[in-house]
């Protein structure tokens, strides 16, 4: 991942002299923008020794470079420093939601979408932002990794390659587990990503690939927190009396999705009832005239 704002601020032995030389590490080393335009204010206004260097505005370019990008826009036109902290301002309004990213023909600011500083901050907002995103930016792991944080559905919004980074794919489906929706194909296949996502949301299950939704390991997590993810099992394991008997235990009316040769057998269908008395109208014809069964689903 790439280094926070004010850690490249640092890698710029004049900019960090000038400025941040009063800073303790652990301050900077995981820093954001907003951190940086702080930092910078406290040393020009708390630091008067240094109020020489604060005026110059070189300085002030090069440090806007560097925490906002060589495109960063002019908000500001009285000087190199007031610029900055208009775009600190700008940057503060994205991430307190005051300003959101929007569609480059309707935004009042469709530069902002391509400023990787305004981006950040929009996504830690509201991560569907991303979707405004310049490309090389939908294309950033950082800014991909932040939106996901935020709403794991955002990863729809990501490029091909990011929807292929494992690290951000497991950021998505832990925040919500449906995001396995939007992962490549060979992250539908990876199990640990698998089974992180329908543990988070069961239902997940129905994006896994075929060889997931007939691993029963899987399965089994997926249907005993949710019996409606039957629906999503292989017809192997619809078959399988485990794993249907763990999910009518946890939803009976998941019967519906069991095999014939279960829906015709009587433990499961005792225990569907049990569960839930309308799992009756899925067992079979042969059931639904078994003694044992109706006096089940009178009792329940």
């Amino acid at each position: 991942m790439a280094d926070s704002v004010v850690q490249r601020v640092f890698d710029d032995e004049d900019l960090a002299n000038l400025f941040l030389p009063n800073i303790m590490r652990p301050l900077y080393l995981n820093g954001n923008v907003l951190e940086a335009c702080v930092q910078a204010l406290q040393w020009c206004g708390l630091r008067k020794a240094n109020g020489h260097t604060c005026t110059d505005p070189v300085a002030w370019e090069g440090l806007t470079s560097r925490i906002f990008g060589s495109n960063a826009p002019t908000l500001h036109n009285g000087g190199p420093r007031r610029n900055f902290y208009a775009l600190c301002k700008r940057t503060a309004d994205y991430r307190r939601g005051t300003l959101r990213l929007r569609n480059a023909n309707t935004s009042p600011f469709p530069s902002d979408n391509a400023v990787r500083a305004f981006v950040l901050a929009g996504v830690r907002h509201r991560g569907s932002s991303l979707k405004h995103a310049a490309m090389a930016l939908r294309n950033s792991e950082e800014v991909v990794l932040a939106a996901v944080r935020v709403d794991g559905r955002a990863l729809v919004w990501a490029t091909p390659a990011l929807k292929d980074n494992a690290e951000i794919v497991l950021a998505a489906v832990l925040q919500t587990g449906l995001a396995l929706e939007f992962a490549s194909l060979d992250l539908q296949n990876r199990r640990a990503i698998v089974l992180a996502a329908v543990d988070k949301d069961p239902l997940a299950l129905a994006f896994a690939s075929a060889t997931r939704r007939n691993d029963k390991d899987v399965v089994l997590l997926a249907v005993g927190l949710e019996g409606m993810a039957l629906k999503f099992a292989s017809a192997e394991l619809k078959d399988d009396a485990d794993v249907v008997l763990a999910a009518v235990m946890c939803w009976g009316q998941a019967l519906q999705w069991a095999s014939p040769r279960l829906q015709n057998d009587r433990g499961v269908v005792l225990a569907a009832v049990t569960d839930n008395d309308a799992a009756f109208h899925h067992a079979s014809e042969e059931l639904r005239r078994d003694p044992i069964v109706l006096d089940a689903v009178s009792y329940f």
